[in-house]
């Protein structure tokens, strides 16, 4: 097999298109976020691994002492090994073909899970040919079936329900999700039944992205490492009653983090919590004059929208035409994967709001990808 090589300081990934589902882009995001919060662990597991970017980067960063990384696709795992061959890490990495965590040894344990795992729903679609549900071969399967799609989050419920027992006392599983795909209240349940916490939900804030950047992270902690937490968490707090407010670690004070957490953590140097409200941008296409009495909608998109970076938007879309809209939103021309990818699909006479998302400076376009027609620009400054 002739592989591409990412190199990560003196580990060469092996690894094929068809593999990449993220982890050398937007899975990167895991490597100061893991410094900052975590700092040097023992053992890491990447799960849904595909070539192992994410694993293998935090490994060639020193931020653990071994690794273990898990695919339900073969011909990742084959990648995978070739990765340990090629950089004799046999000592230090194992690999598991495993579907879901079925086929981990019981014996594993570790500090940290990490994963971008497939983000988009699938239960909205018929099963194709070569699908989970039409019992295809894993040779039919295709690069959505592996990278993108979970039908029903069936590979996220399963993965909540079994990993409690692989983590060690004091574990953490940090997620990568897209809210183009899903938001928290999506996963809460499964969490839960998991005998799991969500600590905190937040996005890192990229310093140059070329595309609208729509993912977060969910920390998840064991429930009563979760309960010990808030109990000392609430003696610090009655320990500091007569200490200057401002003394005390506040999340308000973030610059790198966008969190949904409104507790209070400790403050990380460089990597700081921060509350964020939701803004809408509020849109009609297409565009009307207006008028006395009008919507708040009407004529929202005459001109190119100027927002702040790293603040968290989301579209509210209003469509009078007689046709559903399916709208997209890029920085660029989109690339060939997402080309038919579309942000916010509206019925005829109906209006929808988008998932969440938020944005570096630049300009994007709103646009729509039937007709090709500018729905918007918008302007980060």
């Amino acid at each position: 097999m002739d592989y591409l090589i990412k190199k990560y300081k003196d580990i060469e990934v092996a690894w094929l298109p068809e593999l990449n589902g993220g982890g050398m882009t937007h899975g990167q995001q895991f490597i100061p976020i893991v410094r900052k919060v975590y700092g040097k662990v023992d053992r890491i597991f990447e799960f849904c691994a595909g070539p192992g970017f994410i694993g293998f980067s935090l490994l060639a960063e020193g931020l653990c002492n071994s690794l273990c990384v898990a695919d339900a696709n073969p011909s990742a795992v084959k990648a995978l090994k070739e990765t340990i061959r090629r950089n004799r890490l046999a000592d230090r990495v194992s690999i598991y073909l495993s579907n879901g965590l079925n086929d981990i040894p019981k014996t594993e344990r570790w500090d940290l899970v990490v994963a971008n795992p497939p983000h988009f729903n699938a239960k909205q679609r018929k099963p194709r040919s070569g699908s989970r549900l039409a019992g295809a071969s894993s040779a039919k399967k295709t690069p959505e079936f592996w990278l993108i799609e979970d039908h029903d989050w069936k590979i996220h419920k399963d993965f909540y329900l079994k990993v409690q027992k692989f983590l060690k006392p004091h574990g953490k599983i940090l997620m990568q999700e897209n809210y183009l795909g899903s938001e928290e209240k999506d996963f809460i349940k499964f969490i839960e039944l998991g005998r799991l916490s969500l600590k905190r939900s937040f996005m890192y804030k990229v310093q140059d992205e070329k595309a609208v950047n729509s993912y977060y992270f969910l920390e998840i902690e064991n429930t009563s490492q979760a309960k010990a937490s808030r109990f000392a968490l609430s003696k610090l707090r009655k320990e500091s009653h007569e200490q200057n407010e401002a003394e005390l670690p506040d999340i308000r004070k973030a610059d790198d983090f966008i969190s949904q957490d409104n507790r209070r953590h400790k403050i990380l140097s460089g990597l700081l919590m921060q509350r964020e409200d939701i803004k809408p941008i509020r849109l009609v296409y297409p565009q009307q004059q207006k008028r006395q009495g009008a919507s708040r909608f009407a004529n929202a998109n005459k001109r190119a929208i100027k927002l702040a970076p790293w603040q968290k938007y989301r579209f509210e879309l209003k469509n009078s035409t007689q046709r559903c809209i399916n709208a997209g939103f890029y920085r660029e021309n989109p690339p060939a994967f997402f080309k038919q990818k579309s942000m916010l699909s509206v019925p005829p006479g109906g209006r929808k709001k988008s998932s969440i998302f938020h944005l570096t400076k630049g300009a994007y376009i709103f646009i729509d990808l039937d007709t090709k027609e500018k729905i918007a620009e918008v302007k980060v400054e």
